[in-house]
């Protein structure tokens, strides 16, 4: 289980990171700054594409549905409100999110395919927590 969180936290922040290069190469302004119509939840008027709140909740919810599916169903189903919800109160268009989609898919499936790198890692940070947890508690823990 805590192996799935870290990989869930690694495709979340590599998503974004991904989303942060694809904003230095192209520009899409807000809908609400583009046809100055009112929105539900002020935001800064910066750039749209691809939506970083659907970019990071879809690779979380993929990197768990590859460990779990039943889990990873259901948060998935969480990510695709999140998306509604951010064309809902018109910070994004829909093709923000459809591309915050294949970001999240992308991401994924390059750590599915060098998670090798992280688990060794990822193991010993586990390690530590289970240690840190056995001093606080004055008992093992698993």
């Amino acid at each position: 289980m805590k192996n799935m969180v870290l990989y869930a936290g690694i495709a979340g922040i590599a998503a974004l990171l991904v989303n942060f290069l694809i904003t230095l190469v192209y520009y899409e302004p807000r809908p609400f700054a583009t046809y100055h119509t009112s929105i539900l939840i002020p935001h800064a008027a910066d750039d749209s594409f691809p939506s970083d709140h659907a970019t990071g909740t879809f690779a979380m919810a993929f990197a768990l549905w590859v460990r779990n599916r039943k889990l990873g169903s259901a948060m998935i189903l969480c990510a695709v409100l999140t998306g509604i919800s951010r064309v809902w109160v018109g910070h994004h268009y829909p093709g923000d999110i459809a591309a915050s989609i294949i970001v999240a898919l992308f991401t994924v499936w390059a750590i599915q395919k060098i998670k090798g790198l992280f688990d060794p890692a990822f193991s010993m940070l586990i390690g530590w927590y289970h240690d840190i947890c056995a001093k606080f508690t004055k008992k093992g823990y698993k």
